[in-house]
Parts: C-alpha cells; structure tokens; sequence
C-alpha cells in the first residue's frame, strides 16, 4: 500500500512538468534525412523489391540534408500551413491526451523525449510521444481529428496502418519492453472509453523484413551510392532496367 502511494505522488508531481517539445523547426531539423515512423518508413517497408523507389527515398534523403536554415523554416512553415484541421485537432490535443493517460494509470512518464535514431541504422528514426518509465514502454498518440475514427480504434482495434510506424519505434527503442498504443478523443460520449490502450509486441517478420534492407539503405545514403537495377530483357532480346 505504501508503495502505491509513493507512486501516485511521483505521478502527480510528473503531471505537471509535461510539455509539448514537438512541431518545432528545431523537431522538424532533426527528422530531416531520415525515413521516420510517421513519413517514410511505410513507403520503404512497400517498396522493398522495388529499388527504384528506393533511391527515389533516397534521393529525396539525402536533399534535405543540403538544406540551409532558411530552407528548413521554410519548409516547415510551409507544412504546419498546408496541414488539414484534422492534423491541427489531433496535434493540439496530444499533450492532453498524455495527461490523461498518466493520470488514469498513474504512471511517471516523459512526454516528448525526442528523436531518436535506430542503434544500427540511423537513417530511420522516430519522434517519441513519451515514454512510460513506470512500465518501462514507448508510447505511441494518436488523437484523430475525425469525429468516429476514435470508437472505431476502441471497437476494433489499432489499424493495420500503424504497424509500420509502431514496429519502427520499437525497433528504434530496444531498451523499451512494449509499445503502448493510445488513441483519445475527448468528444466520445462515453467518458471511460475516451482514452483507449493497446499494447504492441514486435513482429518478428515485420523486423526481418525490415532489416532485409536496412543496412544497405543507411550504407547508399551515408556512401551517396545507389541500389543498383534489375537487368532483364525484353522479348525482342533488348536488356531494359527495372
């Protein structure tokens, strides 16, 4: 009982330090030159047999990495401009939603550690919502801006489109037992399921199929090389790439 006790006044005195460190140009610099878990690692996770898409990632990388300060906060302004009201909705509340999550599970967390590169291929990284040091997991927000998305997840749940990002993160955090997926929505109108949680182990195919790759991809970036294309011939004998 004593225990639990000095765990909810380590919460409670944690609640308070939370602030939002992300959607910064500091936060969008760092991701730069990198497939993270919420920009690229989908399209790299499809296009594993296609190494033509992987150079085009590639080459796309490795621009971003020449950008001067002005190109950056340009860039970045322009993005935070273009994004829809969903993203502003599900953005504003993320902070709130890690509030809320400590306070129900009454657990230490820190919110906004961070990007964070992969340990062996640091051409993919993630940006971390928090992680739970009580539990010893990385956590993973999602606020969706469309009124229903949310009943959806708890009825469901977590999308099959999350998994990219997810296994991304804990393969970037091996030191993190779990991931906690969280899905909130303060418009649901049923109180107790307005924050949602799931818990993500790593997928072992998903992992050998992502470091079938990997490697390579950080060495072409790093080495400025590129994969090389299928020779193969056509019915007339002609070689053509692919």
């Amino acid at each position: 009982m004593a225990k639990k006790k000095k765990r909810a006044k380590s919460a409670k005195k944690k609640f308070a330090e939370l602030e939002d460190k992300q959607r910064n140009v500091g936060w969008y610099t760092e991701r730069l030159g990198h497939a993270t878990g919420s920009g690229r690692i989908s399209a790299y996770m499809a296009n594993l047999g296609n190494p033509h898409e992987l150079n085009r990632m590639l080459d796309a990388m490795a621009d971003e990495l020449t950008w001067s300060t002005e190109e950056i906060k340009l860039a970045f302004e322009t993005e935070q401009a273009n994004a829809n009201e969903y993203m502003r909705w599900g953005s504003a509340h993320e902070l709130e939603a890690a509030r809320t999550y400590q306070m129900l599970r009454n657990s230490d967390i820190i919110y906004s550690p961070g990007f964070k590169e992969h340990p062996e291929f640091p051409c993919f990284g993630v940006s971390i919502d928090f992680i739970d040091t009580t539990e010893n997991w990385v956590g993973e927000i999602k606020c969706p801006g469309k009124e229903g998305n949310h009943a959806k997840t708890v009825r469901y749940g977590m999308g099959s489109w999350h998994v990219d990002q997810t296994q991304l993160q804990l393969e970037c955090c091996p030191e993190q037992d779990l991931l906690v997926f969280v899905s909130y929505d303060p418009r649901h109108p049923i109180e107790k399921q307005r924050l949602f949680t799931l818990l993500q182990q790593r997928n072992e195919d998903w992992i050998a199929r992502f470091r079938s790759k990997a490697g390579a991809f950080n060495e072409h970036l790093k080495a400025g090389t590129r994969f090389q294309h299928a020779v193969v011939q056509n019915a007339e004998g002609v070689p053509q790439l692919f």
